[in-house]
């Protein structure tokens, strides 16, 4: 061998000694890995990181690393990148296993050295995702109120802050890599992975209990109210969930206490002014007969007009408190009617025999369609007509001269049913829901300055739901008018 040979041979040898000390000596876990999945070369960080000396890992599979439930994501990555996806560099989340068992998250970053494809070697980095040096974001983690999360793709919980292990009653240690369902209700398990899945596929962020009640699970199986900030970074398997958790149960005790007291209150009230306003509609009457006796026409005339006035206004205040004790009744569980039979049928006659004066003075027609065989649901027969007067009120009020309101009733697989139908100007879409809401009016209602409060619906809603049923309004068909309202109740179970 010349002088120049040998000089390069110690030179590739030196070269080769740096190059060995730079890789053993990098604070990322390092190996180096041939096509036929067998460890070349691992440094010290490596060593470290999965608890196996050099000596155990070099000649073995790499697979030794990973956990066998994740064989196949781990074969997965290795086809990707002999494809030659991504350049020839693949970067995505797993999950490692330690000599011991414990397994924890991994971010993977694969990366083709030489450019012979006949025997390539794979560089491999592997990043623990627990000890990560992000301590400016743990910091910020653990100084919120809420118990903060991080889950990857495969829905496994990949870090959590102490006020999640205070709410949850799990160390972070027995939090992280299990499945963040341990965290939901047994009963609901199976939905949340169907869920979770959706919301990784197709959102970015999002607010759990926005109109439904949420619920959580601690370790000793109490479940508790919750409210949940979703936001995800990335996609597909490198996906990364943060869920930011907060505890709601004091807001819900205080809403629950508040909603106790406007009760309480408004029933106190509303005690207050029967009494009085019965007086003033007695009064008025009594006003109006003596006016009947005035001999001056008018005279008459005016005072008349006035008691009217007087009359009218005192009943509609009059029902107005009738409403608001309704809603407090309500409230208190007093419209249940539990063990108490109704009879469908006899509600509708009795509503139309009740309304029928009022639709004929507005120019309506009021009909009834029901089987005519008894319908027996269990309920508080004295509530449910209270709920079907609201109904029957509603059309009547919106329905315009010449048109009708119709009340049917019947039976439906799993139970009994009740429509009040009008030719009035319909519900509009987004106000189909809105409407059931306390004080709530609709366009129509505000537009024509139709009288009332907007409680009759929610009163009429929260009877129905109080027996178990429901109450919502039906979508037209093709061609259709006006409103057609529909409550169900559970059948009789004789």
């Amino acid at each position: 061998m010349t002088t120049s040979g040998l000089h390069g041979v110690v030179l590739g040898e030196r070269l080769g000694a740096a190059v060995l000390e730079l890789f053993d000596e990098t604070d990322e876990a390092r190996l180096l890995m041939g096509t036929d999945r067998r460890i070349v070369l691992v440094n010290k960080s490596c060593e470290r990181l999965f608890g196996r000396s050099r000596d155990e890992l070099v000649g073995g599979l790499a697979r030794v690393l990973v956990p066998d439930r994740l064989f196949e994501d781990y074969d997965h990555v290795y086809r990707r990148l002999m494809a030659g996806e991504g350049g020839g560099t693949v970067s995505v989340n797993l999950w490692g296993v330690r000599a011991d068992g414990r397994e924890f998250p991994t971010r993977v970053v694969c990366r083709l050295l030489s450019a012979s494809r006949d025997d390539p070697l794979l560089s491999i980095v592997v990043l623990d995702r627990t000890s990560v040096d992000d301590s400016a974001a743990n910091a910020f983690l653990e100084t919120v109120h809420s118990g903060n999360l991080v889950v990857d793709g495969s829905g496994r919980i990949v870090m959590a802050n102490a006020r999640a292990e205070e709410m949850f009653g799990y160390a972070e240690e027995q939090m992280v890599g299990e499945p963040v369902e341990l965290l939901v209700p047994t009963d609901q398990r199976d939905a949340h992975v169907d869920l979770r899945g959706a919301f990784a596929a197709r959102a970015s962020r999002h607010v759990m209990n926005q109109g439904n009640r949420v619920v959580a699970r601690r370790r000793d199986g109490a479940v508790f109210p919750v409210r949940v900030l979703l936001t995800s970074i990335g996609q597909g398997a490198d996906v990364l969930v943060a869920a930011s958790v907060l505890d709601v149960t004091e807001i819900e005790d205080l809403r629950g206490e508040s909603d106790r007291l406007k009760s309480q209150f408004l029933a106190n009230v509303s005690h207050e002014l029967r009494t009085p306003l019965t007086s003033v509609i007695g009064g008025a009457e009594m006003l109006a007969e003596e006016v009947e006796a005035i001999e001056d026409p008018v005279l008459k005339e005016r005072l008349s007009r006035y008691t009217s006035m007087i009359a009218r206004g005192a009943r509609r205040q009059h029902a107005l408190v009738e409403d608001l004790l309704a809603l407090t009744s309500v409230d208190r569980g007093e419209a249940s009617g539990a063990g108490d039979l109704a009879d469908l049928m006899v509600v509708v006659e009795n509503v139309v025999h009740d309304y029928g004066p009022a639709a004929r003075t507005a120019g309506l027609t009021l009909v009834a369609d029901a089987t005519g065989l008894p319908i027996l649901v269990r309920a508080d027969e004295r509530w449910l007509n209270r709920a079907v007067d609201c109904l029957v009120a509603n059309a009547v009020k919106f329905t315009p001269a010449g048109g009708t309101v119709e009340v049917s009733a019947g039976w439906a697989s799993g139970g009994a049913w009740l429509e009040v139908a009008d030719t009035g100007p319909g519900i509009p879409q987004e106000e189909r829901e809105r409407i059931f809401g306390r004080l709530s009016r609709g366009a129509a209602a505000i537009a024509g300055e139709v009288p009332g409060a907007g409680l009759g619906l929610p009163i009429a809603r929260s009877v129905v739901e109080s027996c178990g049923g429901q109450l919502v309004v039906v979508p037209p068909e093709p061609g259709e008018v006006g409103a057609r309202l529909r409550m169900t109740l559970p059948g009789l179970d004789l």
